[in-house]
């Protein structure tokens, strides 16, 4: 039984990597101070009717860059002259 379980938990690390390589992006906005990182987490749930079924989990985070250069470039951006 344990051997079995190590097996699972092998597997299930190893898919997590996969999953985490495929699903993860860097996408950045036009002003260039959006970034955005998926994070994958996979979780076994073990239920009397579901046993040893896996769900993923796709949690999206996001990460901004400093208030202060993103006022700067909203300033720089009113500033320029109209043509």
């Amino acid at each position: 039984m344990v051997q079995r379980q190590q097996k699972h938990g092998r597997r299930n690390a190893s898919l997590a990597r996969i999953v985490f390589h495929s699903f993860r992006s860097y996408l950045q906005s036009g002003l260039g101070g959006v970034r955005m990182y998926i994070v994958v987490n996979l979780k076994r749930y073990r239920t009397v009717k579901k046993v040893g079924k896996i769900t993923m989990n796709v949690r999206i985070i996001a990460c901004y860059q400093l208030m202060q250069v993103c006022q700067a470039e909203y300033f720089r951006q009113l500033l320029k002259p109209v043509t």
